[in-house]
């Protein structure tokens, strides 16, 4: 039996709510293409949903990450170094916790930054990799 949830993602079979379909393929030509989008509303308006649904569909096309920024600490803003290898770790965490798939090569580029001193890391280190991806 459905029911209406009021806090975190719904899940369709589960949860009534709008049929997110057209919304989300939208959002998937729009990644087709490389193009940048945002999802931003008030609370309760489906952004969490969104986001799930989104990735969902995404993920037999797509390596798909859910980073949360919430979860660094003030020290992985210190410098770009640090933030660059908080970043990575995030990355490896996804595939170590989550089982999200990351090729090989990949992973290897995102353990090097994690153990490269933070002075000879640059952005353009890690968006090259992403760049490959």
């Amino acid at each position: 039996m459905k029911s209406f949830k009021t806090t975190g993602a719904c899940t369709p079979d589960k949860n009534y709510m709008v049929d997110l379909t057209d919304r989300i393929i939208h959002i998937k030509h729009m990644v087709d293409a490389g193009q940048y989008f945002t999802i931003n509303r008030a609370q309760q308006y489906g952004k969490t949903t969104t986001l799930a649904a989104l990735a969902n569909y995404l993920k037999d096309d797509y390596i798909v990450l859910s980073l949360d920024f919430q979860g660094l600490d003030e020290g992985a803003y210190r410098d770009g170094g640090t933030f660059k290898q908080s970043l990575a770790q995030m990355i490896l965490d996804e595939y170590e916790f989550n089982g999200v798939k990351i090729p090989s090569d990949y992973f290897s580029d995102f353990k090097s930054i994690c153990q490269t001193h933070t002075c000879a890391l640059r952005m353009a280190d890690i968006f090259r990799i992403f760049k490959r991806w």
